[in-house]
């Protein structure tokens, strides 16, 4: 049963694709959702309860591309995190103001080679670049959303693409059109890594 409150007409539509194996990371993102300062969002939750594999995940937005009711729609995986309480009010300001059809922002990676954040200065303000960026890294208007959501992994004749994902999704709206993007140039999350299907590690006790 449902408890909160939610906005009629929200500004973002967050969607979580959501692994049943990693119940303590969806845990602590929906505890990033409401330690927000703006709670102007809705928390769209996607669960494979079978472990689908990643070509079939990439499919889930298609699938549920008609559940978004926000202006923008956000897609942030259950291993990943905000750490940024402003994020949403930042976004919503930016959206009054400006209008754009994309906001990009960065997230922190912290281990593996590619430690620092995504996208880093070399891909800032540049067409997307593919290892360069991250589906927690965007928020895209949501007719424009709806529009080239299949090119994340489901073609809009019913074929499927592969397995695609962020990246081919962000660059046919660049190939395209010509979208209003715009450049928060700041930290709001971490890339947790879970990632590729794989549960997340069980908790010891001290």
């Amino acid at each position: 049963m449902r408890h909160e409150a939610l906005p009629l007409d929200p500004l973002l539509s967050i969607m979580t694709r959501h692994l049943y194996n990693r119940p303590a990371s969806l845990e602590h993102l929906k505890r990033s959702l409401v330690q927000q300062t703006v709670q102007d969002y809705e928390h769209i939750i996607l669960t494979d309860d079978f472990g689908i594999g990643v070509t079939e995940a990439n499919k889930m937005f298609w699938h549920h591309r008609d559940r978004p009711r926000g202006r923008y729609v956000y897609m942030i995986d259950d291993d990943d995190l905000l750490t940024d309480t402003t994020f949403v009010a930042e976004l919503k300001r930016i959206t009054v103001q400006e209008n754009p059809d994309i906001i990009v922002f960065k997230f922190a990676w912290p281990g593996g080679e590619q430690a620092g954040y995504l996208p880093d200065d070399a891909y800032w303000r540049k067409p997307p670049a593919r290892g360069h960026i991250h589906t927690c890294c965007f928020a895209v208007e949501r007719q424009l959303w709806r529009k080239y959501i299949w090119a994340f992994g489901w073609h809009e004749n019913g074929a499927s693409v592969g397995r695609p994902g962020d990246y081919f999704f962000l660059a046919k709206i660049w190939e395209t059109r010509k979208p209003r993007v715009h450049w928060h140039d700041k930290i709001v999350g971490e890339l947790m890594r879970i990632g590729n299907g794989r549960p997340e590690p069980e908790e010891t006790e001290a």
